[in-house]
């Protein structure tokens, strides 16, 4: 875990201790809910998603709930349309070229 991942759990870890906690609580159980009708408004959709990515790093943070934050942020990617995640992805592809390079460097030789 990085230090900043610590810092950042450490800042919150009393969380419920804070004045704000059951305002937050309602508060979530808006979002969570305004989240399931709106992500499906095409308009609305990336800012819905923005939300819920933001939502769950905080639950990452204060929880500590292990994969499932994670597993989230998964599933928000049946929501990206085809042809934007083809546009990440071959922006994306020269920057992650030298990661294969080096795990080619990693692999043991094989023996003949």
């Amino acid at each position: 875990m990085s230090a900043l991942a610590r810092g950042a759990r450490a800042a919150l870890a009393s969380w419920d201790r804070f004045w704000f906690a059951p305002q937050s609580t309602s508060t979530l159980a808006v979002v969570r809910i305004a989240f399931g009708l709106l992500v499906w408004n095409r308009k609305l959709r990336p800012w819905v998603l923005l939300a819920g990515v933001g939502l769950h790093l905080a639950i990452d943070l204060t929880i500590r709930v292990g994969f499932f934050s994670y597993a989230i942020f998964l599933l928000y990617l049946a929501f990206i349309p085809p042809e934007v995640m083809d546009r990440w992805l071959v922006a994306l592809r020269p920057r992650l070229s030298h990661l294969r390079h080096r795990a080619r460097a990693l692999r043991p030789a094989r023996a003949s």
